[in-house]
């Protein structure tokens, strides 16, 4: 940075500002900022500048949208690269909260407010955002995301249960005693003699006799 900037402490002007940003991409943007040497450019910012001011005294202050990670997945996107549940949960909080600035600025425009109208260039797939907040809850798919996925998941739910129940009524049996084979049945005596690696699984089997 240049040596007159240091001394007006330009540096830290910027970093305070990029503290406020609301993406990676926008703190880099803000750390590039130099003074402006056109009248012209200057007087346009200036401008801008005002009007946020009067947006923010008119209708309060604009709603947050977390950017964090969002080129990164975008990026993957456009990659048709797997995107995770709590990635795809991400990028949906994302959309809505570009609906909630487009309102924003909407309101804006009551005020006849020209920075209100770069609200025309902010484009939304409503479709697509309220497909996302559907299917993925708390960082999971929902199981009526689809009718295909809700009969799958309630079907190894119904099996999970049989199962269970099958085992709870097996330990209730009286004189149920567990021993192993591998892969003929052994007696309880002989089972702590088994190594501790099998190449092949082992079965649980019941036996009470010699062996």
């Amino acid at each position: 940075m240049d040596r007159n900037l240091k001394v007006l402490e330009f540096d830290k002007i910027i970093e305070t500002l990029a503290e406020y940003a609301a993406s990676g991409q926008a703190k880099e943007i803000i750390r590039n900022l130099v003074p402006f040497i056109s009248e012209s450019e200057l007087r346009k910012n200036l401008s801008d500048t005002t009007q946020a001011r009067q947006m923010l005294d008119s209708i309060g202050t604009p709603p947050a949208a977390s950017m964090e990670n969002m080129e990164e997945l975008l990026g993957k996107a456009v990659r048709y690269d797997l995107l995770m549940p709590e990635e795809l949960e991400q990028v949906g909080m994302f959309l809505t909260a570009v609906k909630r600035m487009k309102e924003y600025l909407e309101r804006g425009k009551a005020y006849r407010i020209s920075l209100a109208y770069y609200e025309e260039n902010l484009i939304l797939s409503e479709e697509i955002r309220e497909e996302l907040m559907r299917c993925v809850r708390h960082g999971k798919i929902d199981d009526q995301a689809s009718a295909a996925l809700r009969d799958m998941r309630r079907d190894i739910q119904r099996l999970e249960e049989k199962i269970k129940e099958k085992a709870e009524r097996r330990n209730r049996v009286k004189g149920w005693e567990p021993t192993w084979s591998s892969p003929r049945p052994i007696s309880t005596a002989k089972l702590n003699m088994l190594p501790c690696l099998h190449t092949q699984p082992i079965n649980l089997v019941v036996y009470k006799g010699p062996y």
